[in-house]
């Protein structure tokens, strides 16, 4: 009989390849192109691996800045207790501190000052006004004048403000609001019938009020304001106003008129977080719902509607950006995104809780900065296309602004100002450092493997390096391989790996690396 000699077991060596690196990720699995780690990387040559822009340098002398705001290819500073339009210092406000800024017309208005900006005069102008009579003055009353001394300074208010009327005690039917017609020399006309004359005095039509009558055109307070078709709209606790048609100063004219101010109350729970006019109604944030207003920019038409959903986290007020009919926003769940309907939470698998968000966009990419439990930050940017997640630094940004096709932020932690992308990296090492740390590799093959190969094709720029980190089995990280190289060349690296059955991968660098894939090679041992 003729034996033939037993046919050894051939087990192939199984190939994954990673050619497709994708963003941020910090889910219990994680697919082979993500990352649970990453400083300064960037989409931008998606699916290649590559790093941030340079930023540029905007200013460098912020110590007191608080807001800035891009209004009609120009910028509004707020430094200190001051106003500045392109540079120009325009006056003074009330107090210092952070402040909310809504454009409407020709104006800036700077909330909780209440004051104005004039482009038309170029001149800061309060948004409220008071009048009152002077103690011992009486004026004469008729049905639709009051007539107060010549020498009255009325120059604050104007024709068509609605004002309050106080001080009236000879008939105090008279203390109301109207509209005023006209204001000329201390004549101030309202509509027919705004005041009552006593009987006493109807014959001659008209009566001497011996009361100190006050004129007040006044603001509510608002934590937060937004413009929307030619209206400001404003909200505080439960309250939400909307300002006169075209007239940010008048929000008392309740006439239901068409051009008359709005104002309502809401019965949910919580103040209101914030404020944001979506393309097709406006936003009223709690934290936990959305009360969204509908009509057609007529008080009449106004409808109020209330969805109980993820709404913005109180203190991330600025995190809000309306993109491409998509509203984004922090929640305290995450980042949401709003399309008209339910918002749907996309960072579902982030490390942190965090707070207090701050954001801006470019119209490519929304950037968020958000302060982690620890009180550190983390600066983050999301590809609006590709909907992947980038860390990119501990950048804490306070307020962003889009500046001539030009994303600009405000860092708090080197009190500068600075170009998100910059023509050329002004103030800024040229030799970002860098790092990507990818998930657990464990090939979900019950029986023991043996990784036999790791190879990475990449290209590495001038005068950049970068260090590949291997950790096996729950281990330390272990130094496996340091590269430099002086000018720009593509490099294919193999890595043998020492046995083991799971490793974890880590890449840090400084200056420009583009991964362009890496691939592991292993096989299958026994199982015992």
């Amino acid at each position: 009989m003729i034996i033939l000699p037993k046919l050894q077991d051939y087990q192939e060596n199984a190939r994954r390849q990673v050619i497709e690196f994708m963003g941020y990720s910090n889910a219990p699995i994680i697919a082979d192109g993500e990352m649970r780690d990453m400083l300064n990387l960037s989409s931008d040559k998606y699916p290649i691996l590559t790093q941030r822009p340079a930023r540029g340098l905007f200013s460098d002398n912020n110590n007191s800045l608080h807001n800035i705001m891009a209004w009609k290819n120009k910028l509004v500073v707020i430094e200190g207790k001051n106003f500045f339009y392109d540079g120009i210092n325009k006056g003074s406000l009330k107090t210092e501190g952070d402040k909310v800024l809504a454009a409407i017309n020709n104006k800036v208005c700077v909330f909780p000052d209440k004051i104005c900006y004039n482009l038309l005069t170029d001149t800061l102008e309060p948004m409220e006004a008071s009048y009152e009579l002077e103690i011992g003055r009486t004026t004469t009353v008729t049905s639709n004048t009051l007539l107060l001394p010549t020498t009255a300074d009325l120059s604050a208010f104007a024709e068509k403000d609605t004002v309050v009327l106080t001080g009236f005690t000879t008939n105090t039917q008279n203390n109301t609001s109207a509209r005023i017609v006209s204001i000329n020399s201390g004549v101030i006309t309202f509509p027919n019938d705004t005041f009552k004359i006593p009987d006493a005095n109807k014959a001659q039509g008209s009566y001497t009020e011996a009361g100190r009558i006050k004129l007040t055109r006044d603001v509510p307070d608002m934590d937060f304001v937004c413009e929307s078709n030619n209206r400001l709209w404003g909200c505080k606790g439960n309250s939400i106003y909307s300002s006169k048609l075209g007239d940010p100063k008048n929000w008392r004219d309740y006439t239901m008129m068409a051009d008359s101010a709005y104002a309502l109350d809401v019965g949910s729970d919580g103040d209101f977080t914030g404020c944001a006019a979506y393309p097709t109604h406006l936003l009223f944030f709690k934290e936990d719902c959305i009360h969204k207003i509908y009509g057609n920019n007529k008080p009449a038409s106004y409808q109020l509607v209330t969805v109980n959903c993820q709404g913005l986290e109180k203190g991330s007020d600025k995190s809000i950006q309306c993109i491409n009919g998509v509203m984004y926003y922090k929640s305290r769940a995450g980042i949401m995104a709003y399309t008209g309907d339910y918002p749907t939470l996309i960072t579902q698998n982030f490390k942190y809780k965090y707070t207090d968000a701050v954001a801006g966009t470019d119209l490519v990419k929304y950037y968020i900065s958000m302060k982690r439990p620890d009180g550190t930050y983390d600066y983050f940017a999301y590809d609006l296309t590709r909907r992947l997640w980038h860390r990119e630094d501990d950048t804490h940004a306070t307020m962003f602004t889009f500046l001539n096709g030009k994303l600009i932020y405000i860092d708090a932690g080197k009190n500068k100002v600075y170009y998100v992308l910059g023509d050329t990296p002004v103030m800024e090492d040229e030799q970002i450092k860098w790092m990507a740390t990818f998930g657990e590799y464990d090939e979900y093959i019950e029986n023991k493997k043996i990784y036999s190969r790791l190879q990475f094709r990449m290209e590495m720029y001038d005068e950049s390096q970068m260090t590949i980190y291997l950790a096996f089995d729950n281990g330390p990280w272990e130094l496996t391989c340091h590269l430099y190289t002086d000018k720009r060349r593509a490099i294919y690296l193999p890595i043998i790996p020492r046995r083991c059955d799971r490793f974890k991968l880590k890449l840090e660098g400084t200056g420009r690396t583009d991964i362009e894939s890496i691939v592991r090679i292993c096989r299958e041992g026994s199982g015992i």
